[in-house]
């Protein structure tokens, strides 16, 4: 499906030295006229945007062109990389996001995520596990998309990296837990205490790979899914 044009002002030249190496989820929540208002909106006080909006139907919407910077990540860290508007294409989904109407992503809008995905990604050369969530780059501040979108199955068609979660806990001290984090690319400070940066970073991987413990990230299966998720990612997936 070609994405339905429209034109949002909120975006600027990417900067020098720079050029796309990531693809980061979103959920809006709110519908989907919202949305399109919001990430059009250049007098705004605060003017967000980006690259692409897909509707619960399965519609996709493109508002900044590719070359240029949408304003989608905000203040964001991944591994060496820091301010992820200039380094990213942004895709939102239409969902209530977390709250009483969270829902699953329709089946229409995850086929639609995972064609636009796979050509942005084969485009841009981005490697599966430079394909992330908002809460990845920016965990003490975003939970989207959240636990209830199919990682797992993205991730088998090469957008992201999954593992199975682990059902044997495995005892991991703070920084054990905290350099783990930190090699894999999340924004963490080894400091050996189970401190607010590290539960959210925690919480943001459980997301993908642990939802049942998204309450609990601290639980020891997350422990041993993410020493899993390590080792697959350093095979070069």
């Amino acid at each position: 499906m070609l994405p339905r044009s429209l034109s949002s002002p909120n975006c600027a030249p990417r900067k020098d030295g720079t050029c796309v190496r990531f693809l980061i989820i979103h959920y809006t929540a709110c519908d989907l006229a919202e949305t399109l208002r919001i990430l059009t909106d250049g007098a705004s006080p605060r003017p967000v945007s980006a690259h692409y909006v897909i509707a619960e139907d399965g519609e996709i919407f493109q508002l900044v062109p590719e070359e240029m910077a949408a304003w989608h990540a905000g203040t964001s860290y991944w591994g060496a990389y820091e301010g992820l508007n200039t380094w990213s294409i942004g895709i939102e989904l239409v969902n209530p996001g977390h709250g009483a109407s969270y829902r699953p992503f329709t089946e229409a809008q995850t086929k639609a995520l995972l064609e636009l995905g796979e050509d942005i990604q084969e485009r841009h050369s981005i490697p599966a596990y430079h394909v992330l969530g908002h809460a990845d780059i920016a965990p003490t501040r975003k939970s989207d998309p959240g636990e209830l979108l199919d990682w797992a199955r993205l991730a088998s068609r090469g957008l992201g990296c999954h593992v199975p979660f682990e059902e044997t806990p495995l005892i991991m001290d703070a920084e054990g837990c905290q350099e783990l984090l930190r090699d894999i690319g999340y924004h963490v400070h080894v400091t050996g205490e189970r401190d607010e940066e590290t539960t959210a970073a925690l919480r943001a991987f459980a997301y993908r790979c642990a939802p049942l413990c998204i309450h609990d990230p601290w639980d020891g299966r997350v422990m041993a899914t993410l020493l899993s998720y390590h080792a697959r990612v350093h095979e070069g997936l």
